[in-house]
């Protein structure tokens, strides 16, 4: 059948099945849907069941559809087996054989969400699941003949140590296993952050500060890996107001090099910005830089945060695992310290024991929680409304302080 069909050239209808189709030499062996793909206006809920597609540039994409369903057979693509594009959402390829497609088996771009990849057959190496969104799901554990490469979901293994930034056992503001090659100079400064806001996971993040002019200085880490792997980053960083195009995160092989991944010039302020990218790796090393794009300009104080950062070997990333109130359920987590003024504590768990006699000013909220927590009082602490606390309360030894969360109000409403 040729050329590909388009389901929007049917009037974008829904509810429609393709069966046993053989579709080959397109750009697009079958367009469904668009908002701003290349398909057009509809085409939801279709199903799409055996046949083959054969040599098309792309064998199916979707774009701005939501319930379609594919099973078939996909090869010598030049370019991606399934694509779902922009707007693709709650979409499946299931029970499908993928062989020989040069821009890989499956790909999420961003713009997707809750699509799902699952019990698919890869028979080549090239025939790779990718993620560019972070918001879907990949079931397929690996590729049959090439057992190294993970196109499901990703190994979970961080090859990065100290990935959330929580430990500098030498106090040097740097955490531990990051390093300023040369040695650090007047202008620029490090600390374990943490001020809620440019903190994302746990109670620290990396803080690197800098203001020009001054020597080229960059926060740097390097890693051992196999060659030959593919691996996949993700990592968070947020930068000041003041602070645009004044950062970059590099991932390559030595320094400065971009052979991996580079964010380009860092712009987004006022909140946390998501890096995540696979590559396959050619050397048994390579190094993840914090880079000074501009050392020369005065200005600044300039000054990024780091968190979160993981890599594992694989296609498609696991989330990011913090233990926290949501992943730990129901259970007693290791004792917080309530000792000095306008303290800052993260609960783990839905339990902790706090000791001390000072003031606490914020309770750490993982996204998305919402319910209970209980603080058994060992010390007379007590709460101010200056941070996310509703209500003073002055705690008693050892009576249970019941904490209940409201996401609307971003607040902790405490009873004694």
């Amino acid at each position: 059948m040729k050329p590909g069909l388009s389901a929007g050239t049917w009037g974008g209808g829904q509810y429609n099945e393709i069966i046993s189709c053989d579709i080959a030499g397109s750009t697009y062996g079958l367009r469904l849907g668009t908002g701003t793909g290349p398909g057009q206006t509809g085409a939801n809920a279709w199903h799409i069941y055996g046949g083959r597609f054969y040599r098309n540039t792309t064998g199916i994409v979707i774009a701005g559809s939501s319930g379609s369903h594919i099973s078939s057979t996909f090869e010598k693509s030049s370019g991606v087996g399934v694509l779902f594009a922009a707007g693709a959402e709650s979409c499946s390829v299931t029970a499908s054989y993928f062989e020989g497609n040069a821009g890989g088996a499956v790909r999420f771009d961003a713009g997707t969400r809750f699509n799902v990849e699952s019990s698919n057959s890869y028979s080549n190496a090239e025939d790779t699941v990718l993620d560019n969104d972070g918001s879907n799901f990949s079931l397929t554990p690996f590729v049959p003949s090439v057992p190294a490469m993970y196109t499901g979901i990703g190994a979970g293994l961080n090859l990065i140590p100290n990935g959330s930034f929580e430990v500098d056992s030498n106090s040097d503001g740097i955490a531990d296993g990051w390093y300023v090659p040369s040695g650090t100079v007047p202008g620029a400064s490090f600390g374990l952050e943490t001020s809620p806001a440019n903190v994302k996971f746990g109670t620290k993040s990396q803080r690197f500060v800098y203001t020009p002019p001054l020597s080229q200085r960059n926060l740097q880490l390097d890693l051992s890996v196999a060659s030959g792997q593919w691996h996949v980053f993700t990592g968070w960083t947020r930068i000041d107001p003041n602070s645009t195009s004044r950062f970059s995160l590099r991932i390559g092989i030595n320094g400065g090099d971009t052979s991996y991944y580079y964010s380009g010039s860092l712009v987004t302020t006022g909140m946390w910005q998501l890096h995540r990218g696979a590559f396959l790796t050619t050397t048994t090393a390579l190094s993840i830089y914090v880079y000074e794009q501009d050392v020369t300009t005065p200005g600044g104080p300039f000054a990024i945060y780091l968190d979160g950062f993981k890599l594992e070997p694989g296609i498609v990333p696991t989330f990011w695992y913090e233990r926290n109130l949501i992943t730990s359920a129901t259970s007693l987590g290791s004792a917080l310290s309530a000792a000095g003024t306008d303290v800052t504590i993260a609960p783990t768990h839905s339990i902790h024991h706090v000791i001390g006699s000072g003031r606490i000013k914020t309770i750490k909220v993982p996204e998305g929680f919402v319910g209970e927590l209980t603080l058994i009082p060992d010390g007379g602490w007590e709460t101010t409304t200056s941070g996310n606390i509703a209500n003073t309360v002055t705690a008693t030894n050892k009576r249970p302080v019941r904490c209940i969360y409201d996401p609307v109000t971003a607040k902790w409403y405490l009873a004694a």
